[in-house]
């Protein structure tokens, strides 16, 4: 069997790419982008590369990962196959025992979030309880070092035990509350405290200029941060004409010259 860590090592995206005949794709920052050659679905910009990461990612159907994946979906084949198809290509001559799913991403160092109190409650100490690195969150599909970019982790106690515990933010980077992800499919998907109003969107103290990008859910967000797109947000709430007005005003405060949906 291929071995799956020396040829993610060995091999980058781009040289994936010449061996696809994947063509077309436009320089956008630190990644590429285009129309998907896996699904041939969604927009121009739908496909994302980051040769820096030797990532992909396809927000049409919100799945990527590595140079292996990439073959594996491009030509709907096995993982295995894809791996040995890559090292026969490349002239790779690796076996080892069970070669399996290198993890892509070193952990990311943990920052602590910016603090502010509301009564009673210590938002960073409430942090700190959480565990990025807890089993549970191993099935949820996105790497620890994006939960840590997050600040997040798996939560044991209080009203978000058993979930994902992620910080919801004000535009300035002020710790609102926390929110609670389920995880097997628990209703609701996302729980607030009582009382709680949450702001209109998640993720918007991360946002710079250019190009914003919409998408439906929190778990959307981490999974775009987790192939370099930084400039992403998800609503907390129905978007009513009153919240589109509040988007655009917004967008115009950090200079948001497109606004895409996925």
């Amino acid at each position: 069997m291929a071995d799956f860590a020396q040829i993610k090592a060995a091999v980058s995206i781009t040289q994936v790419l010449d061996m696809l005949a994947i063509t077309g794709l436009t320089p956008n920052g630190e990644t590429l982008r285009g129309y998907c050659p896996c699904c041939k679905e969604g927009n121009n910009r739908a496909f994302v590369v980051t040769p820096a990461r030797n990532i992909f990612y396809c927000f049409s159907e919100r799945r990527g990962g590595s140079v292996i994946d990439l073959v594996a979906r491009f030509r709907r084949i096995p993982e295995a196959d894809a791996g040995r198809q890559i090292a026969a290509h490349f002239g790779l001559n690796g076996t080892s025992n069970g070669a399996g799913k290198a993890a892509d991403n070193a952990p990311a160092t943990q920052g602590g979030p910016q603090e502010r109190k509301p009564a009673a409650f210590d938002p960073r100490e409430y942090q700190r309880s959480l565990d990025p690195t807890h089993a549970a969150l191993k099935d949820f599909g996105i790497p620890e070092a994006t939960i840590r970019d997050f600040d997040g982790g798996y939560c044991t106690k209080g009203l978000n035990r058993g979930r994902l515990a992620l910080p919801v933010h004000d535009e300035k980077g002020n710790i609102l509350g926390f929110m609670g992800l389920s995880l097997k499919g628990e209703q609701p998907d996302i729980l607030f405290p009582k009382g709680f109003e949450p702001p209109s969107f998640f993720n918007v103290h991360r946002v710079g200029a250019g190009t914003l990008t919409l998408v439906s859910s929190p778990r959307d967000v981490l999974r775009a941060w987790d192939h370099s797109l930084r400039d992403v947000i998800c609503p907390l709430n129905p978007l009513t004409p009153f919240r589109l007005d509040v988007l655009a005003a917004f967008m115009r405060e950090r200079q948001c010259d497109a606004l895409e949906f996925y």
